[in-house]
């Protein structure tokens, strides 16, 4: 008679093997069993354990895809996983020539594995909590960081993979070995694995993720030639998890090569693949980072604005290419470069003629000269902001139809005709010099006559006022006091 531990660890490499119906199995399962009991009652409470080990082997299927990360087991399940572990090591000591012994050594290596796995996960959450009471000062001692440690699982795949080269699955076997060297942090190791399952396995399902993984490492120790090698294998993969993801490191890899153009075709096709895939105005970090740092890219490593602009021709344009231009603008205005500043914009004023943001990248100008503390010449491209985007220019007119556009670059001008006055007023207070007064009240003028019911309108005048009455005409300062009397709701002016 077959020993019972011989005649489960058969049973259940027969669903390793073959694909057999569960209830053939249960019922042969039970029809072998009852002899047992019969023959001895010290087997009842084995064969019960037997049976919930069986179950456990019934609902892994090495037919299925294994997957990238094992799932976490239940708590109740590791006892079962152990038992499994047992029988199997006991089967190879005792029948080392079987013929199922290659399925016995893989599934020791996915038990072994799945073990691991859950042991760091264990005492990862075990550290962070601890390291939380330790940043409390519950604890004085911090204990050591988790240990990952596949080594048993990579005994038993390496064994298989040595003396059993046409195995049936191991492509799966190179997979999880590969898996386990990554984990441990043995890359090196896991590349040669990877290596040689890409070479035996040119159309295996996992590759995706293998080619993403030797590319992630290629990319960390900055071999970004071998990286854009690997990564590019994964583009063969458009339907991947992994799809997005490198065409962003394909990008960025190119982008640390300080290749603009290459870097550059590979950020836009991120975004477009987003675009395409969940709609343009769902929120992805994944496409703004790619927008912004192709931005950087024509900013830092490339000629800028006019660049990309050709860049933008070449490719056909894109609907947010003006995004990307004035993207372009802010990172020149942000590090102070007021030439590159100045000639940005007035490319964009050129070649982008009549966009509704013009305004706005305009004003980069006038930042960068209050950055760099120049208030003259800032206040300088503030008088200019009016006569290029005020009414009756020819941006005025091609954008009359869109409100909001108009409504925004009004409320802009109005704020830095204000300030252009106040800039002068302030001048002339410290110098009392009458030509600053006078600047200043004809900008006053100039902006309540436009803009007569701003909500800068009574401060303005308040401060038109105030001059009036330095430059000696007090019939005029009395009108404008008076207007002020009569709007000032909240008699903010009133007392003075």
């Amino acid at each position: 008679m077959i020993p019972f531990v011989t005649f489960l660890v058969n049973i259940s490499i027969t669903l390793i093997s073959a694909s057999v119906d569960r209830t053939e199995i249960i019922r042969e399962l039970r029809d072998g069993t009852r002899d047992f009991y019969r023959e001895s009652s010290e087997f009842i409470a084995e064969i019960e354990s037997m049976g919930a080990t069986q179950r456990y082997l019934d609902k892994i299927n090495l037919n299925e895809k294994f997957e990238s990360k094992v799932e976490n087991l239940a708590v109740q399940e590791n006892a079962n996983r152990e038992i499994s572990i047992r029988l199997f090591e006991e089967y190879i000591v005792k029948y080392p020539m079987s013929r199922f012994i290659p399925d016995v050594l893989y599934r020791l290596g996915q038990l072994y594995f799945e073990d691991s796995s859950e042991k760091v996960i264990r005492e990862t959450e075990s550290y962070e909590s601890a390291f939380q009471r330790f940043s409390r000062g519950e604890i004085q001692v911090l204990p050591p960081e988790p240990d990952v440690d596949y080594t048993k699982a990579i005994y038993y795949l390496k064994l298989l993979l040595r003396e059993y080269k046409e195995y049936r699955f191991r492509d799966k076997a190179l997979y999880l070995l590969g898996y386990a060297y990554f984990e441990e942090g043995r890359i090196e190791q896991s590349t040669v694995v990877f290596d040689t399952m890409v070479n035996e396995y040119p159309k295996s399902d996992k590759l995706p993720e293998v080619y993403t993984r030797l590319g992630e490492y290629y990319f960390d120790i900055e071999d970004f030639d071998r990286a854009i090698f690997y990564y590019s294998h994964v583009l063969e993969y458009p339907d991947s998890v992994y799809y997005d993801k490198v065409l962003y490191k394909l990008a960025w890899s190119y982008y640390r090569k300080r290749r603009v153009i290459d870097a550059a075709d590979f950020f836009v096709a991120l975004v477009d693949y987003h675009n395409k895939r969940y709609g343009e105005n769902t929120p992805s970090s994944l496409r703004n980072e790619a927008k912004n740092y192709l931005a950087i890219n024509f900013t830092e490593f490339g000629k800028g604005v006019s660049q990309a602009y050709a860049f933008f021709r070449r490719i056909g344009g894109r609907p947010y290419e003006y995004e990307i231009i004035e993207k372009i603008c802010e990172l020149y205005q942000l590090s102070d470069r007021i030439k590159k500043t100045t000639e940005t914009v007035d490319f964009v004023l050129e070649y982008y003629r009549n966009e509704p943001r013009n305004p706005f990248v305009f004003e980069k100008i006038i930042k960068t000269y209050e950055q760099l503390g120049k208030q003259r010449e800032a206040n300088r491209e503030r008088g200019r902001m009016a006569g290029l985007f005020g009414k009756g220019t020819e941006w005025y007119k091609k954008n009359r139809d869109n409100i909001n556009a108009i409504i925004a670059a009004e409320h802009l001008i109005e704020e830095h005709l204000v300030k252009s006055a106040y800039y002068y007023q302030t001048e002339a207070d410290k110098t009392k010099s009458r030509k600053d007064y006078i600047r200043a009240a004809m900008i006053y003028y100039n902006f309540l006559d436009q803009y007569p019911n701003s909500d800068l309108a009574l401060g303005a005048r308040f401060s038109y006022a105030q001059i009036l009455f330095n430059l000696g005409d007090y019939e005029g300062a009395i009108i404008e006091f008076t207007r002020v009397m009569k709007y000032d709701d909240d008699t903010t002016y009133r007392d003075d």
